[in-house]
């Protein structure tokens, strides 16, 4: 699906996603409320899509982006659940994605530490983030298949003489 940009938002919206990332990047290092690591400029590259998808497909569902008012908006326990329902089933067989399990993080972490939402609230994030499942750890297929032609002890032998040779060259 299509989403739409950050400007289709309120200027609510904007401010509050612009402040958030803002504190998250640890603008303010000293703050009382500051983040214990700040993100780095890739990872709030990342949040600020995440959100932005996340208010589109809330938009989507909830008739534009003026039902998008703010970051508390978007992490409301039932909004939340519209979101992620709604991706996924643009997903192939209705599973979650890494995509959707990280936004599914990501709206939780807002939800506790930048809107303060209530306990009950966060319980359910969690519950529903829970629902998602988790990540596959180790390697992927791919990569495990790539590491294995390193099992050939010719192979292996080459790899490890590689740097010499591109010295020698």
């Amino acid at each position: 699906p299509s989403h739409l940009p950050l400007s289709a938002f309120p200027v609510s919206f904007q401010r509050d996603a612009a402040a958030y990332l803002k504190w998250a990047a640890g603008a303010d290092p000293f703050a009382s409320d500051a983040p214990l690591l700040p993100l780095k400029p890739s990872t709030l590259r990342l949040r600020s899509n995440q959100l932005r998808i996340a208010a589109s497909m809330l938009a989507q569902q909830r008739g534009g982006p003026d039902a998008v008012r703010d970051l508390a908006t978007l992490v409301e326990p039932d909004h939340v659940k519209v979101i992620l329902t709604a991706l996924l089933e643009t997903t192939r067989d209705r599973r979650p994605t890494s995509f959707i399990r990280g936004l599914g993080m990501v709206l939780r972490a807002v939800a506790q530490h930048w809107v303060k939402s209530t306990s009950a609230d966060i319980d359910e994030l969690t519950r529903i983030q829970r629902k998602l499942g988790s990540d596959r750890t180790g390697l992927t297929d791919k990569n495990r298949a790539l590491v294995r032609q390193f099992d050939d002890q010719r192979l292996l032998g080459q790899l490890l003489a590689l740097p010499d040779a591109l010295r020698k060259r």
